[in-house]
């Protein structure tokens, strides 16, 4: 793949498996028409290349990025606004690991409940990665 405008090129070092890649390998999930069809929704890996817009970013920043799929290949595009950068300390897989738990419960927490300081939530089933990582953050 090559980046469009707004997007980056990584070589992915680790991919994460989250519920939804279950889904869709099981036929359960609809991935979205503009999707690849290669399963991967999270990836941490290495800018190769970048959209001439794209300023952010630069060619060897270590990242973990959100995408709508193809994360599961060797190289995957995805926008720029979707990545942040592999935070220190932690390897590939670990940072493969983040965004689909932090975007969702970040979403579900923040936007969707409006948490705020000094609230208190109850958290169900924080047995997987949203669970988990909603404690986290909280």
């Amino acid at each position: 793949p090559w980046p469009r405008a707004g997007e980056v090129l990584l070589r992915v070092r680790a991919f994460g498996a989250c519920g939804q890649d279950v889904q869709q390998r099981r036929s359960r999930y609809v991935a979205p028409s503009t999707a690849s069809d290669i399963l991967g929704l999270e990836v941490a890996g290495e800018v190769v290349a970048m959209a001439p817009d794209v300023t952010k970013w630069q060619e060897g920043d270590y990242l973990c990025c959100f995408l709508s799929g193809g994360g599961y290949a060797e190289f995957c595009t995805t926008p720029a606004t979707q990545c942040w950068p592999l935070p220190k300390g932690l390897g590939w897989v670990m940072g493969a690991a983040l965004p689909v738990a932090v975007c969702a419960s970040w979403n579900c927490l923040f936007e969707l409940g409006q948490l705020t300081c000094g609230q208190t939530v109850l958290i169900h089933g924080a047995a997987g990665g949203v669970g988990h990582m909603m404690i986290q953050i909280a």
